[in-house]
């Protein structure tokens, strides 16, 4: 996160451990520092108090890269954390912990949240979830998405807990069983991402899924798939199929497909066909999740800038 320390903890005794504290996050990297050229006379009169040159010259020299970097930073980024007195030793405890990104499943929605930050080069995400700064929590359902998610922001005093749903819906505009829940959730504070598709498999490219297995019936599989439009594709169930028929409710959405397609696509991909995605993320780029939908790669991006906001 972009973090500013308030300039009059600088020049406080009061708060000089907590500033010291917050100083080790931004040397190891964990948020970007904040800071005005102003300041830095306030920071150096709190550098040569509270520390040996060795380690203020450290400091001194990252505050002033600092500088550089935020008159850089784009109009109309989202504002930093500011540290204050008020609330001082919370607010860099916070900071100390992980973020928090709760998905119904993390084996496959785990997966999808890595692959699609490969593919759209978002390496920040990537060093985070490595590195332990950002965290993939598996909720068990929507229902414990939301309550986890629910939880773990009431512990917080920063906002820096997200919540990737899945929508369920079986037709285009359908409203997701747990729109309420999910309504609470930003309510409270939590940033909440609910996909346009049904679930993040109807996201995996067909490029991907031709490296599916077994490579016979997948292909095959795969042929009848790219014969539906980009709504029908958004709505199949890519793990299970049409087992046991087209549901009621999707007839009409699949009027026009023909009987020899439906029954090709009788069998779904398997339940852990988001796997395949994983593998294949780095032979994948943005114009294979274009051919998707329009809007896809909005999407995406969307989804990795909410889960950026937090880190």
């Amino acid at each position: 996160m972009r973090v500013e320390i308030s300039p009059h903890l600088y020049a406080s005794p009061a708060y000089a451990d907590e500033v010291a504290a917050m100083l080790r996050q931004f040397v190891k990297g964990r948020h970007v520092w904040v800071i005005g050229f102003a300041d830095l006379e306030q920071l150096g009169a709190y550098l040569r108090r509270e520390m040996v040159p060795k380690n203020a010259q450290v400091h001194q020299d990252l505050a002033r890269e600092a500088v550089k970097q935020n008159a850089a930073y784009r109009a109309g980024s989202a504002l930093p954390v500011v540290l204050t007195g008020d609330n001082v030793i919370r607010q860099v405890a916070d900071l100390e912990r992980c973020a928090v990104v709760v998905v119904e499943d993390n084996a496959t929605d785990g997966c999808f949240l890595k692959a699609i930050a490969k593919v759209f080069g978002r390496a920040d995400i990537l060093r985070a979830l490595a590195d332990g700064r950002l965290e993939i929590r598996h909720g068990g359902g929507a229902d414990g998405a939301c309550r986890i998610a629910r939880e773990e922001h009431s512990t917080r005093v920063i906002p820096r807990v997200a919540a990737l749903l899945d929508s369920d819906r079986l037709l285009p505009g359908d409203r997701p069983k747990s729109q309420e829940k999910f309504d609470a959730l930003q309510a409270r504070g939590v940033h909440v991402h609910v996909l346009e598709f049904r679930e993040s498999e109807n996201y995996i490219p067909n490029k991907a899924l031709r490296a599916a297995k077994p490579l016979k019936e997948s292909s095959e599989r795969l042929s009848h798939l790219k014969t539906l439009s980009v709504v029908q594709r958004a709505h199949f169930d890519m793990k299970a199929g049409f087992k046991g028929g087209v549901p009621d409710r999707q007839l009409p959405l699949y009027a026009d497909v023909p009987s020899h397609v439906l029954l090709g696509l009788q069998t779904g991909f398997g339940a852990k066909i988001i796997e395949v995605l994983g593998r294949e993320a780095n032979t994948l780029n943005q114009e294979d999740f274009d051919k998707l939908g329009p809007t896809v790669a909005d999407e995406m991006h969307a989804i990795l800038d909410m889960l950026g906001k937090i880190v």
